[in-house]
């Protein structure tokens, strides 16, 4: 599997750029689908557990990244103009929730033994992180993206902007996506 490349030439504006990540996210969350069912027909051989372990890492690690661009630099801005118990504060409850969830699933899956016996206990976590997955980049597209469009300045935006290319920068610089 490709890890999640990023080319910050294509970034127009910080939405646009966000929208872009979370399809790639949708892409990865479509494949734990495939690996349900294959779990659900094969049961749990240590190439499914390959597969599973490398893509719930690498939609841990993009994740990790991605909420952090988001709520150090999108968040504020949104926080600075909306009322203190916004759809801001409630994403990085999301972001937090998640993020334990695909560590619960990680801790899951190191322990092969106990997993081969239990495969519905990580059929059920796939099938969480996946819907909660989905339902949080629903949220963003419908709330959050709207939000920053129509509430903050173009000005900032494009200040947003930059900022978020030159955090994904470090991140490509250093070979992190």
């Amino acid at each position: 599997m490709v890890l999640i490349k990023t080319n910050t030439n294509q970034i127009e504006d910080p939405i646009l750029f966000l929208n872009e990540e979370y399809d790639k996210i949708n892409e990865r969350v479509n494949l734990i689908d495939a690996i349900y069912w294959e779990i659900e027909k094969e049961g749990i051989s240590e190439t499914v557990n390959a597969r599973v372990s490398e893509l719930i890492v690498n939609i841990f690690v993009f994740l990790k990244k991605l909420y952090r661009i988001e709520e150090e630099i999108l968040y504020p801005e949104l926080e600075a103009v909306l009322p203190a118990q916004s759809s801001a504060t409630a994403m990085k409850s999301e972001h937090r929730h998640i993020i334990s969830i695909l560590r619960t699933i990680i801790k899951t899956l190191e322990n092969k033994e106990e997993l081969k016996d239990n495969k519905d206990i990580l059929q059920a976590e796939l099938i969480t992180i996946a819907d909660l997955i989905r339902r949080n980049i629903h949220k963003k597209e419908k709330i959050i993206f709207h939000e920053a469009r129509t509430l903050l300045p173009e000005k900032a935006l494009d200040e947003l902007h930059e900022k978020m290319k030159k955090e994904l920068s470090f991140y490509l610089k250093r070979g992190e996506t």
